[in-house]
C-alpha cells in the first residue's frame, strides 16, 4: 500500500502506511530473515517517501538504517551479499543528490558500485541493469554540475543497456532517454551562444550545424518518451510533468515560445495540484519558466517567476543548491541596474564552483577541426 501511494505521489497516505508496514515487522523480530530483508525494504521505502517531501536528513537515517541492516547480516553470515545493498547505497546517493551534496552522491554511487555481488562466471542481467543506472545517476550529477560531456557519455552509455535489457517502452529506458535530450537541449544552446561569439564564419556555421544536430537528437529522444508518459499519465500526472518540464525547454530551444509557455503551464498544474504551491518541483518549472519569458520580451514576467522559483528553492533546498545557479543567471538578465546583475551573478559563480569543491570544472573538451579553431588576428 505504501509503494502504491508512493507511485501515485499519495505521500501522507504512503508516510503513514509505510510507518504501520515497519510496525508489523518490527512485531516479527527474529522470526526469521525474511522479515528483517522486509523491514530493511519498508526503511528504504519510509526513506523514499521523505525524500519526495524535502525530509533529507530524515530519509537519510531511515535508508541508513536498512543499510545497519544489511551489515548485520554480512557480520551473522560472513560472505553474505546482496543486490539490495548496493540499490540501498544508491538511494542514499539519490537523497544526496537531491539535496544538492552531489560530492556525497558520488561518493554513495560508488559504494553502491563495490556492493554489486560478485560473480565468477557471467554477470546477471539484473547486475548490468544495476550498473547501468548508476552510470545513470553519475551523468545526472554531472549534468548538474554544467559537465555536458561526461552527463552525455555516461547517460548514453546507460540508454544502450536500458534499450537492449528493457527495451524502448520501458519506464527507465524512457527515463534515461529523458535526461540525455535535456544534456543534449543543453549543448545545443552552448553551441549556439559559441556561434554567436566568434567572428570565424566557417566556425559560426559549423557550430551551428551542431547545434541544430543537437536539437535534433534531443526531440528524437524525447517526443517518444512524452508520448509514453503522456499515456500513463492518469496514474502517474507527476511523471508526467517532468517530461513536460524537459519538453517545453526543448520547444523554447526550438523557437517554438508559445507552444514552450502551454507546456510549462500543464506542468506547472500538475506539480502544484499534486504537491502544493511550495514545493521544489513547482519552482523547477518556474525556473525553465522564466528564460522563455525573457526570450519573449517579457522581462518583467521573467523577473516574478525567477524570484518565486528563488524563493522556494531556498526556503525548501537551502542557500547553496545548484537549482539556484540557473534561477540567479537569468535574474542577471531582468535588471538593468549593474550592481544588481552583478550580485546576481557572484552568487550564481559560487555555488557552482562549490559544486567541484572549490576546483572550477573540467575544461570542454569537443574535438573540434583544426581549420576552425579562432586565432586572433594581429
Amino acid at each position: 500500500m505504501a509503494r502504491q501511494h508512493y507511485l501515485l505521489a499519495h505521500l501522507d497516505d504512503a508516510h503513514d502506511e509505510c510507518l504501520k508496514a515497519l510496525v508489523q515487522c518490527r512485531r516479527h523480530t527474529g522470526d526469521g530473515p525474511a522479515f528483517v530483508e522486509l523491514e530493511a525494504l519498508c526503511h528504504r521505502q519510509y526513506g523514499g517517501i521523505l525524500r519526495e517531501k524535502i525530509l533529507f536528513d530524515g530519509a537519510l537515517d531511515a535508508v541508513r538504517e536498512a543499510v545497519r541492516i544489511y551489515e548485520a547480516q554480512e557480520d551473522h553470515e560472513p560472505g553474505w551479499e546482496s543486490l539490495e545493498w548496493a540499490v540501498a547505497e544508491q538511494e542514499i546517493g539519490m537523497i544526496h543528490r537531491n539535496a544538492g551534496r552531489l560530492s556525497l552522491a558520488l561518493e554513495s554511487y560508488a559504494r553502491a558500485e563495490a556492493r554489486i555481488p560478485q560473480r565468477a562466471s557471467q554477470v546477471p542481467a539484473q547486475h548490468v541493469l544495476f550498473q547501468a543506472m548508476l552510470r545513470r545517476d553519475v551523468g545526472i550529477v554531472a549534468q548538474d554540475r554544467g559537465d555536458l560531456g561526461t552527463a552525455e557519455a555516461m547517460l548514453e552509455d546507460a540508454l544502450a543497456v536500458f534499450r537492449e535489457h528493457r527495451g524502448l517502452e520501458d519506464f527507465e529506458t524512457s527515463q534515461v532517454a529523458k535526461f540525455l535530450a535535456d544534456v543534449r537541449r543543453r549543448q545545443a544552446e552552448d553551441l549556439r551562444e559559441r556561434a554567436r561569439a566568434t567572428w570565424h564564419p566557417l566556425r559560426r556555421r559549423e557550430l551551428h550545424r551542431q547545434g541544430e544536430e543537437k536539437l535534433r537528437s534531443a526531440a528524437e529522444l524525447l517526443e517518444p518518451v512524452l508520448e509514453l508518459h503522456y499515456n500513463r499519465s492518469e496514474a502517474e500526472p507527476h511523471k508526467y510533468a517532468a517530461c513536460l518540464n524537459k519538453m517545453g525547454s526543448l520547444q523554447a530551444a526550438q523557437g517554438l515560445l508559445v507552444e514552450a509557455l502551454e507546456t510549462f503551464d500543464r506542468a506547472h498544474g500538475i506539480y502544484t495540484r499534486k504537491y502544493g504551491s511550495d514545493h521544489h518541483y513547482r519552482a523547477k518549472t518556474l525556473s525553465r519558466l522564466g528564460p522563455v519569458l525573457l526570450t519573449a520580451g517579457d522581462r518583467a514576467g521573467a523577473e516574478v517567476v525567477l524570484r518565486e522559483a528563488e524563493r522556494i528553492f531556498r526556503a525548501r533546498l537551502g542557500d547553496d543548491h545548484p537549482s539556484l545557479v540557473a534561477v540567479y543567471e537569468r535574474l542577471a538578465e531582468c535588471t538593468d541596474d549593474e550592481r544588481e546583475a552583478a550580485d546576481f551573478l557572484g552568487r550564481a559563480e559560487r555555488i557552482a564552483t562549490a559544486l567541484w569543491h572549490g576546483t572550477p570544472p573540467p575544461p570542454d573538451d569537443t574535438r573540434e577541426d583544426p581549420a576552425l579553431v579562432e586565432t586572433r588576428p594581429s
